[in-house]
């Protein structure tokens, strides 16, 4: 299993109040060359590119207010997340309201990261019992790199939490969003994930419930009747507790 990672973050109107995304998109190993290969296609045939890496797939770019009044953009991600469901590719993400948790110059995993690991965990043992998952982050430089792979592994060998998660591989792998089409997946799902829960609508509605139709939720897991959101929101101005899980 391949488990791209990607943030997206972005300030509220209250001052000091931030949405942070973090997005998970799970792809089977063998699948990822056709999945790969599909993108490609579909980048040029929209796009009329001879190198599919010269069009880099960012919720910057494609998702905001004013390149969704394009009906060519909203027509390219209703591809794209046609071709996810074609893969079944799954997505989870965990999005945090309340001071910034982005993994950037951190040497710890925040808590709403360590909830999305463990999605990651549970779908690999369901869909691929015995194997591992590959996390795959967008390499940033080199010390960064280094403080997740750092933080990573800290939290799968001294947390319980993370001790228990035995179907993710014990150390981090990293790419180049560039030609990494699983990150580029996941950037556009953390920053479309992220701007819903800040409250924008109309046509990124439309593109979050596709994204939130890839998505896993658990019933009952731990037979306390509760339920396991693939997609999770925490509010941190009240300690933590969960307001909403769609």
């Amino acid at each position: 299993m391949l488990s791209f990672i990607d943030e997206s973050y972005q300030e509220s109107s209250v001052p000091g109040v931030w949405y942070t995304t973090y997005s998970a998109v799970c792809l089977a190993r063998d699948s990822s060359r056709d999945f790969a290969r599909d993108l490609c296609n579909l980048k040029r045939t929209f796009w009329k590119v001879d190198d599919p890496s010269e069009v880099e797939l960012k919720g910057s770019l494609l998702l905001t207010s004013r390149a969704l009044t394009m009906p060519k953009n909203r027509e390219f991600v209703e591809q794209i997340l046609a071709l996810l469901r074609l893969h079944q590719v799954k997505v989870f993400a965990t999005i945090t309201k309340g001071h910034l948790a982005t993994l950037k110059a951190k040497d710890f995993l925040p808590s709403s990261f360590q909830f999305l690991i463990e999605r990651v965990n549970l779908h690999t043992a369901e869909a691929q019992p015995g194997a591992k998952a590959a996390l795959i982050f967008d390499s940033i430089e080199d010390k960064s790199n280094r403080n997740i792979a750092k933080a990573f592994t800290k939290f799968l060998y001294r947390h319980a939490l993370g001790a228990s998660f035995d179907h993710v591989l014990d150390f981090p792998l990293f790419g180049d969003s560039l030609t990494t089409p699983g990150l580029q997946i996941a950037d556009l799902a953390a920053y479309c994930v992220n701007g819903w829960y800040l409250g924008r609508r109309g046509y990124l509605d439309e593109i979050y419930q596709g994204i939130h139709q890839l998505t896993q939720d658990w019933f009952n897991r731990r037979g306390d009747g509760a339920t396991d959101y693939g997609i999770r929101f925490f509010d941190m101005a009240k300690t933590g507790s969960i307001a909403w899980g769609v």
